[in-house]
């Protein structure tokens, strides 16, 4: 069987080699054309084996990351603060909570957990028997919520302590610029207007993860990043829908939401998109923008772009040679996001500028609670989540100098 290394060297052998076809302009014909799609067959192919192999070891790297991060952070508290207990005690503690076996636990373990579950209920997330997630847990779930969806990949996220209403100044300058003072002659006026974009808090939750009394009770059993999957799993979907397309009304503002038209599909591209019209949705976002830009669409609709060519007949699609890196259109990565609209009539489908601009502020830390008793007569623990988080596009100017733009596939 082909290692991952065997594999991505192939792959980028393939890209290699379409790259070159793309650019050979002037010996672009049928037979290149067939060349290339055939590349690109073997390519995809690739991709799936690689993308099979890559999710299984994707979660065990992300929280050794986290864990190793978790333990830097904890070793330099307790090296001025004596008496803090090690990522590794934190584990044990948090474990013993989740199994309900608390009482095995050493006395300074159990007040761990008591302070823990105080200053849940303090924070006003709940009142059920909460209990607030440690960093190194809360990095479990971190990263588990960054892998659905593409919002929490790109965006700037906020933390902040409280859920009020959060206020961010914005200023829009980009239509404004200096001139030419003649001697002796004053300054004019040129007052700088500001004005204020709302990013308010809604609280999720991951609903109900039933969990046997058999796992429970298997020491062996890695309770903890189970749990945080599942929960972190759930509540990255139904976050991420709100941040790509939440109406602002009970729930967040959606990128989507927020981002300006750059431009509208001719008649009859219902469920597609020509060369010209992406051409014409890069150049719509102000070159200020366009530094830090990427595409955002989702993956079927990546099947659909990856058959565009260009007036050379060249396909627009880059496929990435290095790994980690995403595939570019013309030069701009893309970003795969499923909660993007489907191509269909009026459908925003593709969106382009700097997501940076969308912000998304996470309330104080996210809540674990167990239910010991209403399931234990089907032999089960259920836990779930809750978490307080919003988003909006930071745009002052929501029309011609909108950071975030979208294509719209025409009516009809």
């Amino acid at each position: 069987m082909s290692t991952l290394v065997e594999l991505r060297d192939s792959r980028n052998r393939l890209a290699l080699e379409m790259r070159q076809i793309v650019g050979d302009q002037a010996n672009w014909d049928a037979a290149t054309e067939q060349r290339f799609d055939a590349l690109d067959k073997d390519l995809q192919a690739l991709d799936k084996r690689i993308g099979a192999i890559d999710k299984a070891n994707k979660l065990a790297a992300e929280e050794s990351a986290v864990r190793g991060q978790a333990v830097e952070v904890e070793e330099r508290k307790a090296a001025t603060q004596p008496g803090i207990l090690s990522p590794e005690a934190q584990r044990r503690a948090f474990n013993a909570w989740l199994r309900g076996n608390e009482q095995e636990l050493e006395p300074e373990l159990r007040q761990y957990n008591r302070q823990r579950e105080q200053r849940a209920q303090s924070v006003g997330t709940n009142s059920a028997g909460g209990y607030l997630v440690a960093q190194e847990f809360g990095g479990f779930i971190e990263a588990a919520r960054r892998q659905y969806g593409g919002m929490l990949s790109v965006a700037t996220v906020y933390p902040t302590s409280s859920g009020a209403d959060l206020l961010l100044p914005s200023v829009d300058e980009t239509g404004v610029s200096g001139s030419i003072l003649s001697e002796n002659s004053q300054i004019s006026e040129s007052a700088m207007t500001f004005s204020q974009l709302t990013v308010s808090s809604y609280m999720y939750t991951s609903g109900l993860v039933l969990v046997s009394q058999q796992l429970i009770q298997d020491s062996e059993f890695p309770l903890d990043t189970f749990i945080a999957n599942a929960l972190g799993e759930r509540l990255g979907r139904a976050q991420n829908a709100h941040w790509t397309t939440g109406t602002g009304s009970s729930q967040p503002h959606g990128v989507v939401t927020g981002a300006a038209s750059g431009k509208a599909g001719a008649t009859g591209q219902t469920t597609t998109v020509i060369y010209a019209d992406i051409v014409d949705l890069v150049y719509s976002v102000d070159a200020a923008y366009r530094q830090n830009a990427r595409f955002m669409t989702k993956d079927a609709s990546i099947g659909i772009i990856r058959k565009l060519l260009d007036s050379q007949n060249r396909p627009l699609w880059e496929p990435s040679v290095q790994a980690g890196q995403p595939d570019s259109i013309l030069g701009y990565p893309i970003v795969v996001n499923n909660d993007v609209a489907t191509m269909a009539a009026s459908a925003k489908s593709i969106l382009f500028g700097d997501f940076s601009k969308y912000i998304i502020r996470d309330v104080s830390g996210i809540q674990v609670v167990r239910m010991g008793e209403r399931y234990a007569d089907y032999l089960q623990v259920g836990f779930y989540a809750f978490q307080r988080t919003g988003g909006r596009l930071n745009a002052a100017n929501s029309t011609t100098y909108n950071p975030v733009k979208y294509y719209a596939n025409s009516a009809s």
